[in-house]
């Protein structure tokens, strides 16, 4: 039994080149990961783990998996942990992602920060 959703479609056909014969009973029911939250929150009273309030799931934090916009997310959200990912990436000499690092990513993404707040000051001033 896998919990892939019908959001992960991709995720199941590389499962399936690979030999799985797993079955998909979310894919069945062609239930979404939202409804599948809806339910856990609202109906059954379960309150989700703070990560879903940022991410589509509740991996580790962080995935050195994931993309540039779910780096970003930890980068905002789970400071912490971004600078100690940030720190190993130094301490060895390798970085996270191939074109760039995660001290080159933090200067971007403090720089576009400081661009929307001077854009948000700009409009509000008559």
């Amino acid at each position: 039994m896998s919990g892939y959703d019908i959001e992960e479609y991709r995720r199941i056909i590389r499962a399936q080149a690979l030999g799985s014969t797993a079955k998909y009973p979310l894919i069945e029911t062609r239930i979404t990961s939202r409804e599948i939250k809806r339910i856990i929150a609202n109906e059954w009273g379960i309150k989700l783990p703070e990560p879903y309030k940022y991410f589509k799931h509740n991996n580790c934090i962080p995935c050195f998996k994931a993309g540039k916009r779910d780096w970003y997310k930890v980068w905002r959200y789970y400071p912490e942990r971004f600078y100690k990912a940030k720190e190993m990436e130094e301490l060895i000499g390798k970085t996270v992602f191939k074109d760039t690092s995660l001290t080159e990513l933090e200067v971007k993404w403090k720089r576009m920060e400081n661009l929307s707040f001077e854009r948000m000051i700009q409009n509000e001033i008559p």
